[in-house]
């Protein structure tokens, strides 16, 4: 590309009119982000008060990042008068954080409440689909959102039969999602226990739905090392002896689950007299004991090789 070259200015003394048009400059993106991730209403209301700041980039611009209106969601104080304020200056209700994801995504997804009804009754769609096919109910099932959840079907008529781009089904989300049973940051608790059971209760034939890699929910329990997810799906009747699409077994997924050994040691208790082939391979010829020994739980290869795995 040939450079263009602009004729050389001569700089001259600021005068009274250069430092006011400076001084109406519109707020940096940047102080406005700050401002709304301290939850400072002062600030932010500053910032906003001068010539508009565009408050919704085009996605290309900031790849993957979030909007001064989805960072208003993660407030555990004052989400709704952050909204308020930047819906109120211009901000886009339904912004696109260069992977799809609305500001209503977020409030699922993060558990706010307020948030989510709030950005609802202004017209946020609850039907939106990130790039990789998820909706805001969606993401609220893969953090265990129960209460959430229930609001968006039974208030605002989302729905929970939709699949993601790789062909997971809600019961697969809900699956891999948290079951502390303590309360997050903002005071609400994990709910994944009641969405499974709500989901076996309304499906009692999708235990073993497969996705798009003919994974089950109970792979993703075992991926997320939801030991109390995994035996409420084998309860209801789970095949734990199914394979995926590149033959890799539920140890395999079990084997890189955060804390790895104890999903393991009950996946092969729950076997019984139907034991898991700890030597299996998938068709990459990886094993449950090769995937384990590459991450960083040793507890977890030496289970596997106390249950007949093959060192060799």
């Amino acid at each position: 590309t040939v450079p263009i070259v602009r004729p050389v200015s001569v700089s001259r003394p600021a005068t009274a009119s250069g430092t006011a048009s400076r001084s109406r400059r519109s707020a940096p993106l940047a102080a406005i982000n700050a401002a709304v991730r301290a939850s400072d209403l002062a600030t932010l209301t500053t910032l906003l008060a001068g010539p508009r700041t565009n408050l919704t980039p085009t996605p290309g611009t900031l790849r993957a990042s979030p909007t001064p209106l989805h960072l208003a969601t993660l407030s555990t104080t004052q989400s709704i008068a952050l909204l308020d304020l930047l819906l109120g200056a211009g901000a886009t209700l339904d912004a696109d954080n260069g992977l799809g994801e609305t500001p209503l995504h977020y409030a699922a997804f993060h558990g706010n409440p307020a948030a989510a009804r709030f950005l609802l009754r202004l017209g946020a769609n609850v039907h939106a689909l990130s790039h990789a096919g998820s909706s805001p109910i969606f993401m609220a099932g893969q953090r265990g959102r129960d209460a959430l959840v229930a609001m968006l079907r039974d208030d605002w008529q989302a729905d929970e039969g939709t699949r993601d781009r790789t062909g997971r089904t809600f019961l697969h989300a809900v699956a891999a999602a948290p079951w502390t049973g303590a309360a997050d940051r903002r005071g609400v608790a994990g709910g994944g226990e009641a969405l499974l059971l709500h989901c076996l209760d309304v499906r009692r034939d999708a235990v073993d739905v497969l996705d798009g890699t003919r994974r089950t929910p109970l792979f993703d329990a075992a991926s997320a090392g939801n030991v109390e997810g995994a035996r409420l799906l084998l309860s209801r009747g789970a095949n734990m002896h199914l394979v995926d699409v590149r033959g890799a077994t539920i140890l395999h997924a079990a084997a890189k689950a955060p804390k790895s050994d104890a999903m393991v040691a009950y996946l092969a208790e729950a076997a019984g007299a139907s034991p898991l082939d700890v030597r299996a391979a998938d068709r990459d010829g990886i094993t449950a004991l090769h995937v384990a020994a590459k991450g960083t739980d040793a507890q977890t290869v030496h289970r596997l090789i106390s249950l007949g795995a093959d060192v060799n």
